[in-house]
């Protein structure tokens, strides 16, 4: 079994069977992970070619269109930046609906992070800038981006940790990032006979625990501001209420137990965060 990729440890336990391979968890950080890992370039072509459409992005992203203005307002007040000045990157961004809106609404600049060949061309015919991501260190100076948003994207990379780490790089010193993705609880480490939700390979190769998630944020370099659960935290306590491991929890995430939103209730606040997905504010 190969080390975790979040926090290193050498001594991974065997979680679940699921083809094509075998699901491990990090006795140390939790993190639940695959047993092999694919190439790069796999990934790359994987992305560049299947993934939008075969998931349908470009209508799932404009039936965010909403939400996305309210995102926008919310991440703008997050850096206190005349919005004509801010230069926003959004990683991972699939078909840039949210960077047309907010370049409608008078963002500066706006820069979106993919492989997918048709969120190019969106990004092209709406006045996106486009790269790819072995494209950021060539193409973005250091600390020049006022917004990093990570949306559902970090647990699809080979080496997710590097990759945050790079984008750091180019945040300024009163920057903001923003990170959700989906979210496990803290399990004991141990042979599960419980499936988790969307252990599908090659697509999602990580999967966050509470802990996991803080260690590769903070050894990024950043300091957590807000950090909470949320959605259908109920039934993830009913299909893993037998497989948590609270105390260590408690213990490991205690540092961020102020961190929370009370308005998403205790079960997706400190020790549980039993919700489907995890939501991070953070800055340098």
């Amino acid at each position: 079994m190969r080390a975790c990729p979040v926090c290193h440890n050498s001594e991974p336990v065997h979680f679940y069977d699921k083809p094509p391979d075998v699901l491990t968890i990090c006795p140390e950080c939790r993190h639940v992970f695959w047993g092999r890992s694919p190439s790069v370039e796999e990934l790359e072509s994987y992305y560049a070619h299947r993934y939008s459409a075969t998931h349908n992005q470009q209508a799932i992203q404009q039936s965010n269109a909403g939400y996305y203005e309210r995102h926008i307002v919310e991440l703008l007040a997050a850096v206190r930046v005349p919005k004509e000045s801010v230069r926003f990157l959004d990683f991972g961004c699939s078909i840039p609906v949210l960077l047309r809106i907010a370049k409608s609404m008078g963002v500066g600049e706006v820069i979106g992070v993919d492989y997918d060949e048709e969120a190019h061309r969106f990004g092209k015919e709406h006045g996106v800038r486009m790269i790819t991501s072995p494209e950021i260190d060539s193409c973005l100076e250091d600390g020049s981006l006022h917004i990093v948003r990570c949306s559902h994207a970090l647990e699809h990379l080979q080496d997710p940790g590097e990759t945050l780490s790079r984008l750091i790089r180019k945040l300024r010193r009163d920057g903001v990032v923003f990170i959700t993705q989906p979210n496990i609880p803290v399990f004991n480490c141990a042979p599960s006979s419980t499936d988790l939700k969307d252990t599908v390979y090659p697509e999602h190769l990580h999967f966050f625990s509470p802990i996991s998630l803080m260690e590769m944020v903070t050894r990024s370099g950043l300091v957590v501001r807000r950090f909470f659960t949320h959605g259908n935290e109920t039934q993830g306590h009913a299909a893993y209420g037998q497989m948590l491991d609270l105390e260590y929890g408690r213990t490991r995430l205690a540092r961020w137990r102020s961190a929370g939103d009370g308005h998403f209730g205790p079960l997706n606040n400190y020790p549980f965060y039993l919700g489907e997905n995890s939501v991070v504010w953070a800055a340098l």
